[in-house]
């Protein structure tokens, strides 16, 4: 009795670190899954559009001042006039930057939620598949003495009558 007791333990405690392995390597993989999929990306997105800004308050405060005396002095223009046009081609600057940060980084984003949902999908998927097949591994033994017995009743001939 305590023999059998004794392998029931050691059966759980294989299960316990089994279980543990597992959501180990889980997390391991959703952790990677994750980094490549999404944060590395949003850092990297994040990072384009932080620079972005930057380059535009310097090309704001150089420009501005640079540009509006340029163009005033060069086309004999007044300065307000020089302003717009200035104006006009730093916006021009900034719509190009952003567009290469959405559709490079962006558009390739991957929801961190979506990652998560369709690792668990898969895990479940696994464990369904491993699970149903060890029922039908159980359940085929079941089946094979039940089948067995069936077909001794089938096989004998049918009573005239």
């Amino acid at each position: 009795m305590k023999r059998r007791r004794s392998e029931w333990v050691e059966i759980f405690e294989a299960l316990g670190e089994a279980f543990f392995a597992v959501l180990r390597s889980e997390g391991a993989v959703l952790w990677r899954d994750l980094w490549e999929a999404s944060l590395r990306r949003a850092l990297v997105a994040l990072g384009i559009f932080l620079l972005t800004g930057w380059l535009l308050f310097l090309l704001v405060a150089l420009l501005t001042t640079a540009s509006v005396l340029g163009v005033a002095a060069i086309w004999d223009l007044p300065v307000w006039q020089a302003t717009l046009y200035v104006a006009g081609a730093v916006l021009s600057l900034a719509l190009i930057l952003g567009a290469v940060g959405y559709f490079a980084f962006l558009k390739r984003f991957e929801n961190p939620l979506a990652t998560l949902h369709a690792r668990l999908d898969d895990h479940l998927e696994w464990w369904r598949e491993r699970l149903l097949e060890n029922e039908r591994l159980i359940g085929d033994g079941e089946n094979e003495s039940q089948t067995s017995e069936s077909d001794g009743a089938a096989s004998e001939p049918a009573p005239a009558g």
